[in-house]
Protein backbone atom coordinates (compact mmCIF):
# COMPACT_ATOMS: atom_id res chain seq x y z
CA UNK A 1 0.00 0.00 0.00
CA UNK A 2 2.74 2.22 1.09
CA UNK A 3 3.97 2.46 -2.90
CA UNK A 4 0.67 2.91 -4.20
CA UNK A 5 0.14 6.21 -1.79
CA UNK A 6 3.62 7.35 -2.99
CA UNK A 7 2.45 6.80 -6.67
CA UNK A 8 -0.51 8.74 -5.66
CA UNK A 9 1.37 11.33 -4.26
CA UNK A 10 3.56 11.77 -7.57
CA UNK A 11 0.59 12.18 -9.75
CA UNK A 12 -1.01 14.80 -7.61
CA UNK A 13 2.09 16.17 -7.75
CA UNK A 14 2.32 16.17 -11.63
CA UNK A 15 -1.49 17.09 -12.18
CA UNK A 16 -1.66 19.90 -9.38
CA UNK A 17 1.75 20.79 -8.19
CA UNK A 18 1.93 24.07 -10.97
CA UNK A 19 -0.32 26.47 -11.69
CA UNK A 20 -3.83 24.98 -12.59
CA UNK A 21 -7.07 26.18 -13.12
CA UNK A 22 -9.77 24.48 -11.25
CA UNK A 23 -13.50 24.58 -10.44
CA UNK A 24 -14.37 25.13 -6.80
CA UNK A 25 -17.48 25.17 -5.18
CA UNK A 26 -18.65 26.67 -2.24
CA UNK A 27 -21.97 26.47 -0.52
CA UNK A 28 -23.66 30.25 1.24
CA UNK A 29 -27.23 29.70 2.64
CA UNK A 30 -28.19 26.04 0.96
CA UNK A 31 -27.08 27.70 -2.40
CA UNK A 32 -23.97 26.04 -4.62
CA UNK A 33 -22.03 28.61 -6.25
CA UNK A 34 -18.72 26.99 -8.85
CA UNK A 35 -16.56 29.18 -10.46
CA UNK A 36 -12.82 28.60 -11.74
CA UNK A 37 -9.44 29.10 -9.89
CA UNK A 38 -6.08 28.84 -10.26
CA UNK A 39 -4.29 26.43 -7.43
CA UNK A 40 -1.91 25.36 -6.91
CA UNK A 41 -0.93 21.51 -4.51
CA UNK A 42 1.42 20.81 -2.08
CA UNK A 43 1.44 18.62 0.75
CA UNK A 44 -2.00 17.76 0.69
CA UNK A 45 -3.32 21.49 0.61
CA UNK A 46 -4.53 23.51 -2.23
CA UNK A 47 -3.83 27.10 -2.57
CA UNK A 48 -4.95 30.17 -4.24
CA UNK A 49 -4.68 33.81 -3.83
CA UNK A 50 -7.73 36.05 -3.72
CA UNK A 51 -9.43 39.28 -1.98
CA UNK A 52 -11.01 38.35 1.63
CA UNK A 53 -14.33 40.78 -0.24
CA UNK A 54 -15.06 38.14 -2.78
CA UNK A 55 -17.97 35.90 -2.68
CA UNK A 56 -15.63 32.93 -2.47
CA UNK A 57 -14.05 33.89 0.49
CA UNK A 58 -17.22 35.01 1.94
CA UNK A 59 -18.90 31.31 1.48
CA UNK A 60 -16.17 29.85 2.68
CA UNK A 61 -16.07 31.45 6.35
CA UNK A 62 -19.81 30.64 6.56
CA UNK A 63 -18.82 27.09 5.55
CA UNK A 64 -15.19 25.66 4.76
CA UNK A 65 -16.14 22.51 3.20
CA UNK A 66 -15.46 23.12 -0.64
CA UNK A 67 -15.16 20.84 -3.58
CA UNK A 68 -13.05 21.11 -6.64
CA UNK A 69 -12.70 19.24 -10.03
CA UNK A 70 -10.72 19.04 -13.34
CA UNK A 71 -10.92 17.33 -16.04
CA UNK A 72 -11.46 13.23 -14.71
CA UNK A 73 -10.13 14.93 -11.04
CA UNK A 74 -12.10 15.56 -7.70
CA UNK A 75 -10.95 17.10 -4.63
CA UNK A 76 -12.71 18.10 -1.56
CA UNK A 77 -11.06 19.39 1.86
CA UNK A 78 -11.48 22.16 4.43
CA UNK A 79 -10.44 26.16 3.44
CA UNK A 80 -9.29 28.76 5.60
CA UNK A 81 -8.12 32.14 4.74
CA UNK A 82 -4.09 31.87 6.25
CA UNK A 83 -4.19 35.71 5.88
CA UNK A 84 -2.56 38.35 3.77
CA UNK A 85 0.88 36.78 1.59
CA UNK A 86 3.03 39.52 3.30
CA UNK A 87 1.88 38.61 7.24
CA UNK A 88 4.88 36.91 8.47
CA UNK A 89 3.85 33.45 8.74
CA UNK A 90 3.15 33.42 4.67
CA UNK A 91 6.14 34.90 3.54
CA UNK A 92 8.01 31.78 2.44
CA UNK A 93 4.70 30.22 0.68
CA UNK A 94 4.30 33.96 -0.79
CA UNK A 95 7.00 33.45 -2.40
CA UNK A 96 6.31 30.41 -3.92
CA UNK A 97 2.86 31.35 -5.39
CA UNK A 98 4.47 34.50 -6.59
CA UNK A 99 6.63 31.43 -8.83
CA UNK A 100 4.28 29.23 -9.31
CA UNK A 101 1.74 31.90 -10.68
CA UNK A 102 3.86 34.25 -12.36
CA UNK A 103 1.98 34.71 -15.42
CA UNK A 104 -0.28 36.72 -13.62
CA UNK A 105 0.71 37.30 -10.02
CA UNK A 106 2.09 40.85 -10.47
CA UNK A 107 -0.37 42.06 -12.82
CA UNK A 108 -3.29 40.59 -10.90
CA UNK A 109 -2.45 40.47 -7.15
CA UNK A 110 -2.53 43.48 -5.23
CA UNK A 111 -0.62 43.21 -2.60
CA UNK A 112 -1.18 46.63 -1.52
CA UNK A 113 -4.39 45.57 -0.74
CA UNK A 114 -4.94 44.61 3.09
CA UNK A 115 -8.40 42.32 1.67
CA UNK A 116 -5.36 40.40 -0.69
CA UNK A 117 -5.59 36.81 0.72
CA UNK A 118 -4.37 33.66 0.40
CA UNK A 119 -6.94 30.70 0.53
CA UNK A 120 -5.25 27.35 1.89
CA UNK A 121 -7.97 24.28 0.89
CA UNK A 122 -6.80 21.06 3.34
CA UNK A 123 -7.77 18.04 1.61
CA UNK A 124 -9.93 15.59 2.50
CA UNK A 125 -10.49 13.16 -0.46
CA UNK A 126 -8.74 12.86 -4.18
CA UNK A 127 -10.18 11.15 -6.49
CA UNK A 128 -7.62 11.24 -10.22
CA UNK A 129 -6.95 9.20 -13.08
CA UNK A 130 -3.90 8.21 -14.74
CA UNK A 131 -3.47 6.42 -17.99
CA UNK A 132 -4.11 3.02 -16.42
CA UNK A 133 -5.17 3.46 -12.41
CA UNK A 134 -8.21 5.32 -10.58
CA UNK A 135 -6.35 6.39 -6.91
CA UNK A 136 -8.88 7.43 -4.49
CA UNK A 137 -6.89 9.23 -1.51
CA UNK A 138 -8.45 9.66 2.40
CA UNK A 139 -6.37 12.37 3.71
CA UNK A 140 -7.68 11.95 6.73
CA UNK A 141 -7.09 8.29 7.60
CA UNK A 142 -4.26 8.36 4.54
CA UNK A 143 -6.14 4.81 2.85
CA UNK A 144 -5.59 4.71 -0.66
CA UNK A 145 -7.45 3.13 -3.23
CA UNK A 146 -5.94 1.81 -6.63
CA UNK A 147 -7.54 0.06 -9.05
CA UNK A 148 -7.05 -0.76 -12.91
CA UNK A 149 -8.71 2.15 -15.30
CA UNK A 150 -8.11 2.21 -19.01
CA UNK A 151 -10.60 4.62 -20.95
CA UNK A 152 -10.77 1.95 -23.57
CA UNK A 153 -12.64 0.08 -21.61
CA UNK A 154 -14.85 2.53 -20.50
CA UNK A 155 -15.57 3.86 -24.56
CA UNK A 156 -14.55 1.25 -26.52
CA UNK A 157 -13.69 2.37 -30.04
Amino acid sequence: MQQYFNRAMEVLNEKFGHNVVLALATVSDGNVSVREINGYYKDGKLYTITTSNSRKVKDIEAHPQVALCKQMSRLSGTATNIGHPLAPQNIELRNELRRVFALFYDSNIDENDPKTCIIEIKLDYVETYTHYHRYAVDFKTNAIEREHYSISELWPT
